[in-house]
């Protein structure tokens, strides 16, 4: 393994309890559908969970909805500080020897915390376990599979999920289901992907946060999530937790995720999130030199794409942040393309040429 990263502290409980799941919820404007969330998870098979909500500032009926369900959860109130705050302050509250996370839109299987326990006991070199999942969203079911939809990294071209770790196996979840679910005796066994992985995940994410499962120490080891990686602390963190361990996946969709246009989007050409993800990108890149010899000439197709993508996002509302940008891609990176030019434009051209360029593309 690489040396790890010198952690960001964080201040646990020390009364952790052996078998205990602490799931982490952090909610801002959730009241639609937080409720969904916490119904799927006091639902769960797994018989020792600990729902932890942090209303992360609401300004809707979030915390009426949390004061319902009284003690069956722990909610706790704060003043809005972003996904990272909120996800520290719920590790902060947590017993558990196993923390998972969760968003505060989606819908867990019955069997998801039961399944993922089941990994970590099974191998105890294993720190992280995340898994395969679904998507709907208001019109319907998306897909049953949806992590080469979500992830480039998972997509087929790079060879699925599979082709990022080196051990293929399978585990018997049966006795995780639900009643009924699973004949008495039937060996129900699922896929599972075992590896280190830390190389493949410092070029790009394909770990989906609110499927993870880690063991608490994890916190002790490398951290707290980071508030300066702003939208992409989640691959952040998971990258320094690669460093110091093996990660799990699960080939069975554990989870649904909800697809909305009020969430925090992977829309890649979004001016603030293309901007983080370039940020963090070379936040990782820094911590660990040695990346350069091994990973060289993927980082340089990486940050090249990524200085235009943000250079394209940026070129209306920024037009010099945005020529600074392709101009460090093209330099830096010796990435020019298509999406350069287009930047040129739009960056360049005043914003009437641009309109009626606009009205053209339409269809009539």
């Amino acid at each position: 393994m690489v040396k790890p990263a010198t952690p960001r502290t964080l201040e646990m409980r020390q009364d952790r309890v052996p078998g205990l799941v602490s799931v982490i919820i952090g909610a801002y404007n959730s009241g639609k559908d937080i409720g969904q969330t916490i119904d799927s998870l006091l639902a769960q098979t797994c018989p020792q969970v600990e729902v932890i909500v942090v209303d992360d500032g609401s300004t809707d009926h979030t915390w009426e909805v949390l004061s319902r369900y009284g003690d069956r959860i722990v909610a706790v109130k704060q003043a809005n500080g972003g996904v990272a705050a909120a996800r520290n302050t719920g590790l902060r509250q947590a017993r558990g020897e196993f923390i998972a996370l969760m968003d505060h839109d989606d819908l867990c299987m019955p069997e998801r915390l039961a399944v993922q326990v089941a990994v970590l006991r099974q191998w105890p070199d294993v720190g992280l376990c995340g898994s395969e999942f679904g998507a709907f969203n208001q019109q319907g079911r998306l897909a049953e599979r949806y992590s080469a939809h979500y992830y480039g990294q998972c997509d087929a071209a790079h060879g699925g999920a599979a082709a990022h770790y080196a051990q293929h196996t399978w585990l018997d979840i049966s006795t995780c289901l639900p009643p009924g679910q699973a004949a008495t005796g039937e060996v129900t066994r699922t896929p599972v992907f075992l590896g280190e992985v830390y190389d493949d995940i410092a070029c790009g994410n394909f770990v989906h946060p609110p499927t993870v499962m880690f063991r608490a120490h994890l916190i002790d080891q490398v951290g707290a999530f980071d508030a300066d990686a702003r939208l992409s602390c989640d691959w952040d963190w998971l990258v320094r937790a690669a460093r110091v361990t093996r990660f799990a996946h699960v080939d069975h969709p554990l989870l649904d995720y909800r697809r909305s246009n009020t969430q925090i989007s992977s829309d890649r050409f979004s001016p603030r999130i293309s901007l983080d993800v370039l940020h963090v990108t070379e936040r990782i890149v820094a911590r660990d030199p040695g990346l350069w010899q091994r990973k060289g000439a993927t980082l340089m197709h990486l940050l090249g794409g990524l200085y235009v993508d943000a250079a394209y996002a940026n070129a209306e509302i920024a037009p010099f942040l945005a020529l600074g940008l392709v101009l460090k891609a093209w330099w830096s990176y010796r990435a020019f393309t298509g999406m350069s030019l287009r930047v040129l434009i739009r960056a360049l051209a005043p914003r009437f040429v641009l309109d009626v360029m606009r009205r053209h593309r339409q269809p009539a």
